[in-house]
């Protein structure tokens, strides 16, 4: 709860919306996703980097959360429109999209 009051009044950093992610993560059970996912899109609206966009597209690969290609698919490319372009950030979304099509 903490950590949603503070991300409604200022912008958090990557490394506190990684944890974040990665504690939400660890602590769902597999009919969670649709929660899992909500979070993700907003650390992804507010802090878009390739770390946390690609969080997200792990998210989707997770085999117990069983999503579809398609869907995974679809993350990857809404961060390539994002970040595909940006000289740091692009290669590293570019990489994983590549490894995993």
């Amino acid at each position: 709860e903490a950590r949603r009051q503070a991300a409604a009044r200022v912008a958090l950093p990557e490394e506190i919306w990684l944890e974040w992610l990665q504690d939400e993560v660890a602590l769902a059970g597999d009919d969670d996703f649709g929660e899992l996912e909500v979070l993700h899109q907003a650390a992804c609206s507010s802090c878009p980097t390739a770390r946390i966009w690609l969080t997200r597209c792990q998210l989707h690969q997770e085999e117990r959360f069983s999503q579809e290609p398609s869907s995974t698919r679809a993350v990857y490319e809404e961060a390539l429109s994002i970040l595909g372009l940006h000289p740091s950030e692009g290669p590293e979304v570019w990489a994983d999209y590549r490894s995993f099509d």
